[in-house]
């Protein structure tokens, strides 16, 4: 990157510090937590993949039901280790679990909309769509992880 662009991104950065709700996600402790929340991310990625590509290829499902299925499989992952690891919550795992379920309820809502949308509706392979979609809400999930369900 060039200077022009650094200096840009500092001044982003500072002026997001100074937003309500914002100022943590800068902290050390927010980037131990996204470092965690990346290697538990990839390992689900993996698995949730691999898994997607088994039930399409081996099942011959459809791919919307077989990201449903995968999708529902790896929430119990992703919520048990992000508790347990990642925040570290000591907080009311009902609550959490109510919460981190009904963010489940719109990621897979979202997700299956963006692979019918680019699959069926679009040209594009269904392994091709689920990459896209995994990777767009990575960094939507970590904020409401952090600022909604591990509170």
């Amino acid at each position: 990157m060039d200077t022009k662009t650094n200096v840009r991104l500092t001044n982003m950065i500072i002026r997001l510090k100074k937003i309500k709700g914002f100022e943590d996600l800068f902290s050390s402790v927010s980037g131990t937590q996204f470092t965690r929340y990346f290697i538990i991310g990839a390992s689900s990625f993996f698995l949730e993949y691999l898994l997607f590509f088994i039930f399409i290829k081996v099942f011959d499902l459809w791919a919307i039901y077989a990201n449903t299925i995968v999708f529902t499989i790896i929430f119990i992952y992703n919520f048990i280790f992000n508790r347990i690891w990642t925040f570290q919550s000591k907080g009311s795992i009902k609550k959490q679990f109510l919460r981190y379920f009904m963010l489940f309820l719109f990621n897979l809502g979202a997700t299956n909309g963006v692979i019918y949308l680019f699959s069926e509706i679009g040209s594009l392979s269904p392994f091709v769509s689920k990459i896209i979609v995994m990777c767009a809400i990575v960094p939507w999930n970590f904020i409401m992880y952090k600022k909604v369900i591990y509170r």
